[in-house]
């Protein structure tokens, strides 16, 4: 049930976001067996106008007789074309898109090989600690159209961590934030808080206007925030976010950093 959830809530947040549904491509870069493709087609977008890769076979199969099961008339040659198995993070771009979504892996394990391709690739990638999602942010963000949209399921850690800092500063220095979902533990066995961030690819760092649910409190950004690749501060309102605004203007203001041993005991 959190899976068909979090599906919904991305395909939902992104046609509440976009007007232009009749016209758009529609891209999931990892589509595993095509639960993000079906809720778009389940929204009344043409086949023909969906696309999805994996690097499993096996799943790019299933996608492919999942999404004939929705639409019977579609042309087998389409659902080929459209659907295919190949490694998304290494693919030379073939076209643009104009909406990216998805689920990208978390934690996924690179040979020392692709570890070695990768970095010269992406910005994001490193020999220590690579992080998958991020290859995937940043490679939405060199086939998305201009003023597309960007929607993935990620880990909340994504906008405080330090080692995804790298990529916040793509996201900063390229988007605008249209929608931020906390949505807590959703994934069975992992204790790991999900997100889903919706960016709009233009370049304006803008933050009005953007629609954070927040443990199921829903309300509208309507005071410019202070972004940046430290800090994403979305998990709060525009009335708590100025007051701690307040407080850090405060003259003499002392903070922990510098001030303060951390000690972390044992992580089971």
């Amino acid at each position: 049930t959190t899976g068909v959830g979090r599906v919904f809530q991305t395909v939902e947040n992104v046609f509440e976001k976009e007007s232009d549904n009749q016209t758009q491509t529609y891209y999931d870069p990892c589509c595993g067996t095509g639960n993000f493709l079906q809720g778009l087609i389940n929204k009344g977008i043409e086949t023909n106008r969906v696309f999805g890769r994996d690097i499993d076979p096996d799943s790019v199969s299933i996608t492919r007789i999942n999404l004939f099961l929705l639409d019977d008339e579609v042309d087998a040659e389409i659902l080929y074309r459209n659907i295919s198995c190949e490694n998304t993070l290494l693919l030379k771009p073939k076209r643009k898109y104009s909406v990216i979504l998805g689920n990208p892996p978390w934690g996924y394990e690179f040979s020392k090989e692709e570890i070695d391709e990768l970095i010269g690739v992406y910005k994001t990638a490193k020999k220590k600690g690579i992080e998958s999602f991020n290859l995937f942010i940043e490679k939405a963000f060199n086939i998305i159209d201009e003023n597309g949209i960007i929607a993935y399921v990620l880990p909340e850690s994504l906008l405080t961590v330090a080692s995804h800092k790298k990529v916040r500063k793509i996201i900063v220095e390229n988007s605008s934030f249209e929608f931020i979902n906390y949505m807590g533990n959703i994934f069975s066995g992992v204790q790991c808080p999900a997100i889903i961030l919706g960016l709009r690819v233009n370049g304006l760092r803008e933050t009005v206007g953007c629609t954070v649910n927040l443990n199921g409190e829903l309300f509208l950004i309507s005071e410019r925030r202070e972004v940046s690749e430290n800090s994403l501060p979305f998990n709060m309102t525009d009335e708590e976010y100025l007051c701690l605004k307040n407080i850090n203007s405060v003259k003499p203001c002392v903070f922990l950093k510098g001030n303060a041993d951390f000690a972390l005991g044992i992580v089971t």
